[in-house]
Formats: structure tokens, sequence, C-alpha cells
């Protein structure tokens, strides 16, 4: 039976996602790509069960240095997820990673990578095998490794068989969200905290360096802060006022954490790490609703 696509997909507007990381050789070498994203369904299938929420899986890979200072490619494995996951769910998540039968490394909340592959999306109770492209010219994404390295493989609907997709899944164009599908409130908000939080995390040593600068003009460009209307004293205010008070209960534990490793990048954009840094830092995770420990133990993922 053909493979008949179901329309599109919009895609979680969330930009952050848990990543996993692994040996990327170890992972696709000898290994059906099928197979890989079947064991990320299978987390999916029971992070969805146990939340409700909708959770994109995409791949990606990236190149890393071990301790050796030796550099050698990683395969990324991604979860995108809409909606405030708490603790229970992201240590659910790792805890299904854990028994895939790949060495995973404990997550990370990342930035959604550029190049991601997309693989598949539980929403709304409804399994879903994602291609690129258009209705009219479905294209399926998988990744192989080669003596050169990982190589993303693009196929046509024609040129793709029913023993090489998902069972038991509909078939949608992945579509990217509308500027107008954001919740705008709620990006001002985190905008809000966040810039505040990073501008006491730069100034709690008692000077402001060019890095420093250089840090908070790329993270918060000017064009950012004009199209959330956060622009004149008033309006920063009114919404770190907004933003104490309701994202607590509004973030996911995820995006409470992407926060907190911006925040660290914050502390160590001099190329140093400051006491006083890091107390606001800790300050402002609590502000989010983390206790210190929960910041504690983020944090020291990064060492």
């Amino acid at each position: 039976m053909a493979i008949i696509l179901n329309g599109a997909q919009t895609l979680p507007t969330n930009p952050n996602c848990v990543a996993f990381a692994a040996d990327a050789q170890e992972v696709l070498k000898g290994r059906r790509w099928l197979g890989l994203q079947q064991s990320c369904v299978r987390v999916m299938d029971r992070f969805h069960r146990d939340s409700g929420l909708p959770i994109l899986s995409t791949f990606a890979w990236r190149t890393s240095t071990n301790r050796k200072n030796q550099r050698h490619p990683e395969l990324m494995a991604a979860f995108v997820i809409d909606g405030p996951a708490t603790r229970a769910h992201l240590e659910s998540l790792e805890a299904s990673m854990s028994m895939t039968g790949v060495y995973w490394s404990p997550s990370q909340v990342e930035r959604i990578p550029t190049q991601a592959v997309q693989s598949a999306m539980w929403v709304d109770g409804e399994r879903v095998q994602l291609w690129r492209g258009t209705e009219q010219s479905p294209i399926l994404e998988s990744m192989q490794w080669t003596e050169s390295g990982v190589m993303t493989v693009e196929r046509p609907l024609s040129e793709v068989s029913e023993r090489e997709v998902l069972k038991d899944a509909v078939h949608r164009v992945g579509r990217p969200p509308a500027f107008a599908d954001h919740d705008s409130d709620l990006e001002r908000m985190r905008l809000a905290f966040a810039r505040d939080s990073v501008t006491r995390i730069i100034e709690a040593d008692g000077k402001v360096v060019e890095e420093e600068r250089e840090f908070l003009a790329t993270v918060f460009p000017n064009y950012l802060i004009e199209r959330l209307e956060l622009s004149s004293d008033d309006d920063k205010i009114r919404w770190q006022e907004r933003a104490l008070k309701e994202l607590p209960s509004r973030l996911g534990h995820h995006d409470k954490l992407a926060m907190v490793g911006l925040f660290f990048s914050a502390c160590y954009s001099d190329g140093n790490l400051d006491a006083r840094e890091m107390k606001v830092l800790k300050t402002a995770g609590e502000g989010l609703g983390l206790t210190r420990h929960e910041v504690v133990a983020y944090l020291q993922r990064f060492w």
C-alpha cells in the first residue's frame, strides 16, 4: 500500500530542546535509521502518555572534543516540548533514553540545532512521521555514517517504501510555526526576565568589560527588544513584574534550565567565573521556581 501524505503538521514553537549526545559512528554504523527513530519514538510514546504534551524528535550532528583534545563527530537526539513539562517528566525522558541500547550522554537543554533532521512527533494523541519540503514534493530525511563522517540523505516520496517508515503513524510535512502562533505575552515575560537577570549578573562584580557588552548585545539585539515592545523603562518594569509572578507556573522545567544555561554563559562571558555573579545566577533560578539544588545540579553538567 502506498504512503499517503495527510497534510501539514505545525511544529512546536519552543526554541529549546532537550538534547542527548552519543558517538556518531557507534550509533549510525551498522544500525538501521528506522530502528534509531523507533527507539526515540518509544521514548516519546511514554512521555506523551504521561504528560499529554506535544513532543517532537529531531536528530543532528556536531563535532566535539574529548578529554584528549581529539575531535570526533557526535550524533544528537533532541526532543522539543511545547508546554510546562515537570522535572518528573524530564527525569522519565532521561530514564527512557538510557534503555534504548545507545550510550547517550545526560541531557542538556539547548537551542534547537539549525540543521536538524525532523523525525517524528506526538501531538493530540497522534503519532506523526514528519517529512520536509512541500505536500506536492515531500522529502524524507535520514542520516548515515560514511568514511567522511555523518551525511544527511534526502529521498522523495516515490523512492520510499512502507518498510522504511514508522508504523501506526500519519504522514505529514513539517511546517515551521508562524510568529502569530507564539504566545507574545509569554515571550515578553521570558525576555524581560532574562535580560534583567543577565544585566545584573554581568554587573555583579562591579565592572562591565567589552566581552560582556558584546554578549548582552548579541543575546538581546535591539530588533528583538523593539519587536516585543520592551524598549521603554516602563514596559521593562511592567513585564519584569509579570514575569516574576507568572513564569514559575507557565514555563516548563526544561525552559527554566535553558535560562540557567544562558545565565551561566553570562557569568563566563568575560572568561572568568566570579562568586558574586554565580550568586545572582542562583537567585535568578530561584525566581523561576527552581530550588538551589536543582540549579547547582544542572550546572554540574557543564563540567
